[in-house]
């Protein structure tokens, strides 16, 4: 399954240090992500729009691997001054237009 997302920045002035902690993203937190079963996963910046977009092949893992998590906790609490989640810190789902495999 592919999926994309997008958040927000909460302002435009807090691009850097988003980049920086995504460039010291802690062990643990990689360790985490692939235990839920994330690949390919990759962020893109356009502004304060951040989009990202990864495979998983079971999204009942994921979820219940990430619900689970201690490191994922502190990891939107580290985030969560940067940026805005969405409703329920749950971050908007895009819909795919096309695919070309």
């Amino acid at each position: 399954m592919r999926v994309a997302q997008r958040w927000i920045l909460k302002d435009a002035s807090m691009r850097e240090e988003y980049l920086r902690r995504h460039r010291e993203i802690w062990p643990e937190m990689k360790e985490l992500l692939h235990k839920a079963g994330y690949r390919n996963y990759s962020i893109w910046l356009s502004g304060t729009d951040i989009f990202a977009y990864y495979e998983v092949d079971d999204p009942d893992k994921l979820i219940q691997t990430l619900e689970a998590s201690e490191v994922r906790s502190r990891w939107e609490d580290y985030m969560r001054p940067l940026i805005y989640l969405g409703e329920n810190d749950i971050p908007e789902s895009l819909e795919e237009a096309f695919w070309l495999e």
